[in-house]
């Protein structure tokens, strides 16, 4: 993998995360959310998918990492 297609796959990887943690820790996020994530942080509908299965798995574990 080239340098630049590897922090393009980081810099991706980080927005995902970032979602994830704002939708674990936002008790009122807005509806529908896969929409609302793809527009925050810039994310195509699988990433928003990743996302909220993330941000399920940082709730059950009580609280996304820092």
């Amino acid at each position: 993998m080239m340098a630049e297609e590897t922090n393009h796959v980081l810099v991706m990887a980080d927005r995902v995360i970032n979602a994830a943690m704002w939708l674990a820790d936002d008790k009122d996020h807005p509806k529908p959310v896969i929409p609302a994530i793809i527009a925050r942080f810039d994310l195509n509908a699988r990433e928003a998918c990743e996302a909220c299965r993330l941000a399920q798995d940082f709730r059950r574990a009580g609280r996304p990492p820092v």
